[in-house]
């Protein structure tokens, strides 16, 4: 009668999942097969559900400080735009039926003004403050959460699995892979949204340099005025309000400044995969745990950077030390070789 081969760690632990980006422990714990109870005790440890209350209230609230900054931000971006073109429109108004003109100046003052306090509000709640504030709040949370987890230890029964290769490979499968999802995706929507707005503006760049040339024109006595002088001047105005308001609607969502960061994030991150991570799943085979954890330094290091600078600006004492923040650190383990 044969026995059946143990699976190994990675095995166990799986490949991502599309949900895995809900931090739930508790669950992945219930989850775990009988030869990972070492790690599943450790997943619904008391520590651990303390560290993910933390997580998630942070994350909640950067959630709803992000949400109140971005759409208070983009209605004054919109409102005031909508605003300066019905402006340019009244401005020719001798153009346009007199019945309409008291009316195109109303909505004008109404969008003006709800715009402006739509901005106003968004600098009043701080919400910008308190968005970053919160989602380093969180990020700490999380690496907190790592830490416990592969940083934790338990008694070993008669058939459970060794307890170190298990915390990598949960590391593994719930902070790296995760982590290097978000980036890269996130990263190739910002540079999409990037040049989306770029396109937008070398068009309307264009557009601006025909109406030169036919202002020139008209200027210089020739005859291939194509477009009324009263709509040039609207299309003039036109333009320069959206290429402004295209301008800040960039610097809110931070496309291009993200689609860099990003990007160097994921390339940085799965360097560290290639290079160290089966040097990591040696130590973890052999019991290094100080190999392991400088591995999990590594990669939580490199996590932390978009969120560093908050974090030392506001000092968050009451958060855990997560380590030397203003450096990434090198796991100390013998890198992979590639042929």
């Amino acid at each position: 009668m044969s026995t059946a081969e143990p699976q190994s760690a990675e095995t166990i632990i799986g490949n991502e999942a599309s949900d895995d980006y809900m931090l739930r422990p508790e669950l992945h714990g219930e989850q775990l097969p009988t030869e990972a109870a070492p790690l599943a005790r450790l997943l619904r440890s008391d520590d651990v559900r303390k560290v993910v209350t933390r997580y998630r209230r942070a994350d909640r609230n950067a959630r709803r400080y992000q949400s109140i900054y971005q759409t208070l931000g983009r209605a004054a971006i919109a409102l005031q735009a909508m605003a300066a073109l019905l402006g340019a429109l009244f401005i020719i108004s001798h153009q346009v039926p007199g019945a309409l003109r008291p009316d195109i100046n109303s909505v004008e003052l109404v969008l003006l003004t709800i715009g402006t306090f739509a901005g106003g509000l968004m600098r009043r709640t701080n919400a910008f403050q308190k968005w970053n504030e919160w989602r380093a709040s969180a990020e700490i949370g999380r690496i907190e959460l790592f830490n416990v987890v592969t940083s934790g230890t338990t008694n070993i029964g008669a058939g459970e699995s060794p307890l170190l290769p298990l915390q990598l490979e949960y590391f593994r499968r719930y902070q790296l892979q995760i982590q290097s999802t978000y980036y890269s995706s996130k990263g190739a929507s910002h540079q999409r949204a990037f040049e989306r707005q770029r396109d937008l503006i070398v068009i309307f760049a264009l557009i601006t340099l025909v109406l030169l040339g036919i202002s020139l024109a008209s200027l210089f006595g020739q005859s291939i005025v194509l477009v009324p002088n009263h709509l040039s001047v609207f299309f003039g105005v036109a333009i320069a309000t959206l290429t402004a308001a295209i301008g800040n609607w960039s610097l809110l969502s931070q496309d291009e400044n993200n689609a860099k960061r990003y990007h160097a994030t994921f390339a940085n991150l799965d360097a560290i995969r290639r290079d160290y991570l089966e040097p990591a799943r040696q130590a973890a085979s052999r019991g290094d745990k100080e190999g392991v954890l400088s591995f999990v330094a590594a990669v939580n290091d490199l996590v932390s950077v978009e969120h560093r600078q908050w974090v030392l600006l506001h000092e968050l004492a009451a958060q855990p030390d997560t380590g030397a923040l203003s450096v990434v650190r090198i796991p100390k383990l013998r890198r992979a070789a590639h042929y």
